[in-house]
């Protein structure tokens, strides 16, 4: 892989963003509307063939519906990617300063500095593990939840 690829999948803090729910081209953005796509008809399949009591049918399609919404919105993931310059001025997280400070010094990684660890880095590993929104801010109300909701929050 080029180094530009992996330094988009790499954020400059080191979390590996290419299993992030909210990056643009990342794996579950790629793979869920495949996803989607192979299991279109997998309801109404069971459904027929085992001839399921209205009740567990229900129950069925309660679940399928759940799947294919939260598949729904694992297609839609809205982040560039730190490195992107549409994420410039805002990063993945809320407060994280991460990749300004590692654009300014020229490095690509935040353990690449010479002042690691710093007051900057002990501050924002430190924390519990953040929820992404995607979009640049702490998502409100979650309390350790990396639901897909969540982070793909616009």
């Amino acid at each position: 892989m080029e180094r530009e690829k992996l330094l988009h999948y790499l954020a400059p803090c080191s979390f590996l963003c290419y299993t992030c729910l909210a990056l643009r081209d990342g794996a579950f953005s790629e793979c869920a509307p495949r996803l989607l796509a192979y299991s279109e008809d997998v309801c109404e399949f069971l459904t027929e063939s085992f001839r399921l009591p209205p009740g567990e049918q229900k129950e069925q399609e309660a679940f399928f519906d759940a799947f294919y919404g939260t598949l729904g919105q694992l297609s839609g993931g809205g982040c560039h990617g730190c490195r992107s310059d549409a994420a410039l001025k805002r990063g993945c997280l809320s407060g994280c300063g991460i990749s300004d400070c590692v654009r300014e010094r020229e490095i690509d990684f935040c353990a690449q500095c010479e002042e690691f660890p710093c007051r900057k880095a002990e501050e924002f590993f430190g924390k519990d593990p953040p929820a992404c929104s995607g979009a640049g801010r702490r998502v409100a109300g979650e309390s350790g939840g990396w639901t897909p909701g969540a982070i793909l929050k616009r």
